[in-house]
């Protein structure tokens, strides 16, 4: 398995960009179920390569993520920047929605790894060197920040200084860069703060591998008409399932953008109308509806209310634009089975022999997975292999094994896998990830399958490319003699029961049918009885 890594050209050594925050006070409402905000027109577009952030509303104790969106990305096979932020106003929360072959969290460096606060570094190269493009418009990743002024205008933007921006593409030509900036513009709300309207969500603890369903409630809520908003998730830690359990009239999985119907992991978008008009009041506390998540990750993660790509919009009876304030949820996450480290587990199964039997490979701890090889190994004079079935991981393939079918020994089986998102991977505990099928060709007993470290090694990698400490447990195949354990051909009629003047079937069955090139008998019956 080739080790997927980060590595630089020569002339990337250099290549920064810097994006700078600044603040200044005051407050503008947002339009009413717009989905973005005003543009920067002092920015330009040159029409070549443009790297865009853009403008949204937020109160204190949000947090707001923005999506970093590029035009011309076009076989472009590498970039580093740094961002900057101003901690009067924001503080870091958290990269997600990574949208770059190879790109995750262990491109960046950040306050949470040891870089300084206020700063984010990013550094990107495409492993192939043959040069990435970018539909125009898509987001290459979203940064994620706290709010944490109070009333204020956070002005987050591009800069060429102190270091310029520079990005090659495939022909290591640098490409000219221009940039659209962003603002923050921050309310009084807030968790526990802002107007009489609130939005919840519930903090639920979940063992690992279990689903988990977090509630939205509200309180405040009076002839309300309308209403939209974002609730954003770490999908490293919680994989989405369903929403479910609607308490609002109208409400239903039609208003509703998730990643099953084509938002990005760790996004849900809500956008619900009264179709009476005649705005809808319910009681403080009334759950309006939950969103289930199956737990993948471990310790606490954050399901919050964010204004992108939906910003949080309410609207009364008399076409009022009401202050919503929001107070985020965390989902505790203990330990599930066992914790530690993964684990690959092969079945032990029974078979009379001369049957088919499928051996299952399950995997625990299987968190946040880009990329798995390893070897099976078996006994060939005592099995035969016939399949792989009942694939169970995304993007696996029968071409991702090497099998006796298309070129490897027998007795030997690889497997070589990559998530090809690059965004990682993760199943609950006990999933099979696939099933080797065999024929029991040998003599009654019990015969090993097993893990090997040849011809190609155990090896997991993560989405932060580290070697994932990967434990293995081996299975076996135990062979039966078939019908009293003897070890002779077997011939079996069965026995049936029907009414008088029906038609019955006999099964004619065989045990011990090991080899065997060539048969022949008769059947007798009772003519009187039968015809």
């Amino acid at each position: 398995m080739t080790r997927i890594f980060t590595c630089l050209l020569s002339r990337l050594a250099t290549m920064v960009f810097i994006i700078v925050a600044q603040v200044s006070f005051g407050f503008s409402s947002p339009s009413f179920f717009s989905n973005s905000t005003s543009d920067n027109l002092s920015d330009q577009d040159l029409g070549g390569f443009t790297l865009s952030m853009t403008s949204i509303s937020a109160n204190q104790g949000d947090v707001v993520c923005l999506p970093i969106t590029v035009n011309g990305f076009n076989d472009v096979i590498g970039m580093q920047f740094t961002i900057h932020y101003d901690q009067t106003a924001l503080s870091y929360s958290s990269l997600t929605n990574f949208n770059l072959p190879g790109l995750s969290i262990s491109n960046y460096g950040t306050p949470d790894n040891g870089q300084t606060p206020g700063t984010i570094t990013m550094s990107w190269l495409d492993n192939t060197f043959a040069g990435v493009t970018v539909p125009d418009g898509d987001p290459i990743f979203e940064l994620c920040l706290n709010v944490t002024a109070d009333n204020a205008i956070a002005a987050v933007n591009f800069s060429g200084t102190p270091v310029a921006i520079e990005i090659i593409d495939s022909n290591d030509n640098e490409l000219a860069a221009s940039t659209n900036n962003a603002t923050v513009t921050i309310g009084t709300g807030g968790s526990g703060g802002g107007g009489d309207l609130m939005f919840s969500l519930s903090d639920e603890t979940v063992a690992q591998g279990q689903q988990v369903c977090v509630g939205v409630s509200v309180s405040g809520f009076t002839d309300v008409i309308g209403m939209q908003y974002t609730v954003r998730y770490d999908p490293a830690a919680l994989t989405f399932v369903s929403v479910g359990s609607f308490n609002l009239t109208g409400l239903s999985v039609s208003n509703f953008g998730t990643p099953d119907n084509g938002t990005a992991n760790g996004v849900v978008t809500m956008s619900w109308t009264d179709n009476t008009f005649a705005g809808l009041s319910l009681p403080d506390g009334t759950q309006i509806f939950e969103i289930c998540f199956t737990a993948t990750g471990s310790g606490n993660t954050s399901v919050f209310f964010s204004n992108s790509p939906v910003p949080l919009e309410v609207l009364d009876a008399g076409e009022n634009i009401i202050n919503a304030g929001t107070n985020n949820g965390t989902v505790t996450i203990t330990g599930g089975s066992g914790g530690g480290n993964m684990s690959l587990s092969l079945s032990n199964e029974s078979v009379v022999q001369g049957q088919q039997v499928c051996v299952g490979v399950s995997a625990s701890q299987f968190v946040n997975i880009i990329g798995m090889q390893f070897t099976i190994g078996y006994n060939a004079s005592v099995l035969t292999y016939n399949s792989i079935s009942s694939l169970n991981l995304t993007g696996l393939s029968e071409s991702n094994f090497g099998t006796p079918a298309n070129g490897t020994s027998p007795g030997v089986i690889t497997l070589s896998w990559t998530d090809n998102t690059f965004n990682g991977v993760s199943v609950p505990n006990g999933t099979q990830l696939f099933e080797v099928c065999f024929t029991a060709s040998g003599s009654a007993g019990t015969t090993p399958v097993t893990f090997l470290g040849a011809p190609v090694a155990l090896e997991v990698i993560d989405v932060a490319e580290n070697t994932v400490v990967t434990n293995t447990q081996n299975g076996s195949v135990t062979i039966t003699g078939g019908s009293g354990g003897g070890d002779g051909f077997m011939i079996n009629v069965s026995d049936e029961t029907v009414a008088q003047g029906a038609t019955a079937c006999v099964g004619i069955s065989v045990d011990d049918f090991t080899n065997i090139i060539g048969t022949q008998f008769t059947v007798n019956y009772n003519a009187a009885a039968l015809s």
